[in-house]
């Protein structure tokens, strides 16, 4: 493979990473958030799991910007 190919595959290949680790934390900040709610109620739930769910993409995210 051609040398300017290979670097054009370079940056794709770190998007996907930062995507697969938000996906990653925002599932297991969503579980945190859902079991820390659900001792309130449903509602609670899943407003606190949606706002944790944020909160563990942007932790990795930054995590994935620290390792490039």
């Amino acid at each position: 493979m051609p040398a300017a190919r290979l670097q054009t595959r370079e940056p794709y290949r770190r998007s996907s990473m930062r995507k697969l680790l938000a996906f990653i934390g925002a599932t297991i900040g969503g579980y945190i958030g859902w079991y820390i709610g659900a001792l309130v109620g449903f509602m609670t739930a899943f407003i606190i799991s949606t706002i944790f769910s944020g909160v563990g993409m942007y932790v990795a995210y930054r995590v994935a910007q620290n390792y490039e």
